[in-house]
């Protein structure tokens, strides 16, 4: 067997990007963002 199929994909994947002005920036603050938001919104309707 060779050693390569650790590239093998393992399932469904997402590349996420975000891009401000045409520039990359770092997606992860908007995904916190929209963790505090909705963690707001459940909340509210529970």
């Amino acid at each position: 067997m060779p050693n390569c199929l650790w590239h093998a994909p393992r399932g469904p994947q997402l590349h996420y990007e975000t891009r401000i002005n045409g520039e990359a920036v770092d997606p992860q603050k908007f995904l916190r963002a929209g963790l505090r938001l909705g963690s707001g919104i459940l909340g509210a309707n529970i």
